[in-house]
């Protein structure tokens, strides 16, 4: 195959070698002018210039792509923290709330256990007993002996203050 150059429009046509004596004997009957040989430097030169447009064009490209990939990697990463973060703070959620209702079940257990108001009963009764039985003491001692809380008390005051007068005593 030979590359033959007659004409700007048919430049760089790759024709089978045995075209080439054809291709000749047509040549010098059209006949080539000098004024084709300076039109194909000026196609030459425009291509060449077309060509370094091109290559321009294709760099500019080039690093535009580079620039939004490295933002589609900024924000795959981005999501792929929120997601762990999610993922984490759903975990979190979820032990919170069965230590929640762990706690709940265990303030439930101590408050059937406790029965403050059984409690506040009890200590009311035993406040009355003392207080009947220091009243019964200090009248078999002398006077001042044992001190005797006032009546009119009840509850877990009933109670303080008659652990207060054995104190005293």
């Amino acid at each position: 195959m030979t590359i033959v150059h007659f004409r700007p429009y048919l430049a760089c046509c790759i024709l089978p070698s045995r075209w080439l004596p054809a291709l000749a004997g047509l040549a010098l009957t059209v006949g080539v002018r000098a004024a084709d040989v300076s039109t194909t430097a000026e196609t030459a030169n425009s291509a060449l210039e077309l060509l370094r447009a091109a290559n321009v064009a294709r760099a500019e490209l080039a690093r535009e792509e580079s620039v939004w990939r490295g933002e589609r990697q900024r924000l795959q990463a981005a999501i792929a923290a929120t997601r762990a973060e999610q993922a984490r703070l759903s975990h979190d959620t979820a032990e919170i709330q069965s230590q929640t209702e762990h706690t709940r079940a265990k303030l439930d257990v101590l408050n059937a256990a406790s029965q403050l108001d059984a409690l506040h009963l009890r200590l009311s009764e035993a406040s009355a007993q003392l207080n009947t039985a220091l009243t019964a003491l200090a009248r078999t001692v002398p006077p001042g002996t044992v001190g005797i809380p006032a009546a009119n008390l009840t509850g877990e005051a009933a109670f303080d203050a008659v652990i207060r007068a054995l104190d005293a005593s």
